[in-house]
């Protein structure tokens, strides 16, 4: 083996590594196009507690377009799966299209090669994977529902509620059409 090929080697191991242990390395590992801005660093930090199990409760709020979705429902959702491919991801958005986008982006990154070379134990099950539905065959998966859709007797590890905000301004816009 040339010595470059050995040092090349050593190399992407090592930024495999740096992505199995760090939210952020991983997020640009299998995302290149991710590039974090302040306030993502600051809630990735929060990310890694929740997955170390040092913060089991967290509520963000950004305005729209600044990388809620991508960030935390899509890209910590493969990550913690990927360290944890025995437990379960429930991704709640308040729309059919958006949950279906979500589970759609998911199965991308849990599929792509990146992925698996950093976690090669999360594997899909191939006759359990959609939009909305993943699971792995070590037990664990991710599930997309809306807010119409169904969790009744579903269990989860990860609960992530998706634009709150936007649920809470629907429902209350229909309250205030009947009162």
């Amino acid at each position: 083996m040339k010595p470059w090929a050995k040092l090349t080697e050593v190399m992407a191991e090592r930024s495999r590594q740096q992505a199995r242990d760090s939210f952020e390395a991983y997020a640009q590992y299998v995302w290149p196009g991710y590039k974090p801005a302040i306030h993502h660093k600051f809630i990735i930090t929060k990310l890694e507690r929740v997955e170390h199990g040092e913060l089991t409760r967290m509520m963000n709020s950004w305005p729209p377009q600044h990388g809620k979705t991508r960030t935390i429902s899509h890209l910590f959702s493969c990550w913690f799966l990927g360290r944890h491919p025995e437990r379960r991801v429930v991704c709640a958005s308040y729309g059919e299209d958006r949950a279906s986008d979500t589970g759609r982006d998911v199965l991308r990154t849990l599929r792509d090669p990146k992925h698996l070379e950093v976690f090669p134990n999360s594997q899909i099950d191939e006759t359990a994977a959609s939009s909305t539905r993943i699971d792995l065959l070590q037990g664990g998966g991710f599930l997309a529902v809306s807010r119409n859709g169904a969790l009744t007797g579903r269990n989860c590890d990860l609960l992530i509620v998706d634009d709150l905000a936007h649920i809470i301004h629907e429902e209350w816009s229909e309250v205030r059409l009947f009162v």
